[in-house]
């Protein structure tokens, strides 16, 4: 890691040409593997969602959740801002890769 973050350090144009390139060829080239994976991801969850293994409890028979649902979708949607919010609000300026 050290090591990676020296080369960075020295050549960060070439390391920041070097990975435009690799970007730009995995969306050219792999964007459809990336679209199949995200829907195939989706339709399992949704299948675990709505089967009989929706509705296996965490933590025993006796055991009431922490969070209602409401609770639960709003953190999620935090931390999803959040982290959406973190990575464009500063990023932006450090990574040009982007």
């Amino acid at each position: 890691m050290i090591l990676f973050l020296v080369v960075l350090l020295i050549a960060p144009d070439r390391i920041g040409a070097a990975f435009g390139a690799g970007r730009e060829w995995i969306v050219t080239n792999l964007g459809w593997f990336f679209i199949l994976g995200v829907t195939s991801w989706v339709a399992f969850l949704l299948w675990a969602a709505l089967s009989r293994y929706g509705a296996i409890r965490l933590g025993g028979n006796d055991a009431k959740p922490a969070y209602d649902n409401i609770s639960w979708f709003t953190m999620l949607f935090a931390g999803g801002i959040g982290t959406v919010l973190m990575f464009w609000g500063g990023g932006g300026a450090y990574f040009p890769l982007f």
